[in-house]
């Protein structure tokens, strides 16, 4: 039976002008936003803003200034979210390539948002395998289970795609900004991997197989180290 109720009832519209984005916008924006309580944060290719009051008002969370720099400077990838469970508001942010063809991916965590204070991780491909010189992250995708929170991204060696790869850390590790334990496992058969939202302990995630229209799911326990 299907009801005549609707599933999503708008309440209200916040909008970001230039002020709200300092004018760093683009064609390819790919918002993401995550939100407690009155707070959101929003980011976009090449911009994020913060606010305080259901999106009343707006300050300007440069990425290109709000850390320090680092390798070939901010890119363009961001993705954010806020984890109740936790109580922990994540900030991921993708970097440029370098002289080596190399990027990193920056990790930040903070308990207020805003300007913070906010605790980081670095990844560069070589940090995951000595094996992926040349290589660089882009495609991002992140996610939280019960006691992890789950990232995917494609690795690109120049233009051509190499393989996909999956980072995990434990919640608990990042709420206490401690060294994270970091946990990834990688595909070179599936391509663009994307979570399930509201995982339990498990996390489910699928992509296509590379030259095919075949759908393939995995499944990582939390508990384990291996993919199913």
């Amino acid at each position: 039976r299907v009801s005549a109720e609707p599933m999503v009832t708008l309440t209200s519209i916040a909008r970001l002008d230039d002020r709200a984005t300092g004018t760093q916008t683009g064609t390819i924006n790919e918002p993401t936003v995550g939100c407690s309580s009155k707070a959101l944060l929003v980011a976009g290719n090449w911009y994020a803003s913060w606010s305080p009051d259901f999106g009343s008002t707006w300050q300007v969370l440069d990425p290109f200034t709000q850390f320090p720099p680092t390798a070939a400077g901010f890119c363009c990838d961001q993705v954010v979210t806020y984890v109740p469970s936790a109580r922990l508001w994540i900030w991921f942010l993708q970097y440029s390539e370098d002289a080596r063809g190399e990027n990193i991916i920056r990790l930040a965590v903070s308990r207020t948002g805003g300007r913070g204070p906010w605790r980081w991780w670095d990844v560069r491909p070589t940090d995951l395998s000595s094996s992926w010189r040349g290589t660089w992250f882009d495609y991002p995708d992140l996610q939280v289970s019960d006691s992890h929170l789950w990232l995917s991204l494609n690795l690109f060696a120049g233009e051509r795609w190499q393989r996909s790869v999956v980072i995990r850390y434990p919640l608990a590790e990042l709420s206490r900004a401690q060294p994270a334990t970091r946990r990834h496992w990688s595909t070179t058969t599936v391509g663009s991997l994307r979570f399930v939202a509201g995982a339990g302990d498990a996390m489910w995630f699928a992509g296509t197989l590379v030259g095919r229209s075949v759908l393939k799911l995995f499944r990582w326990d939390g508990s384990e180290d291996s993919v199913q």
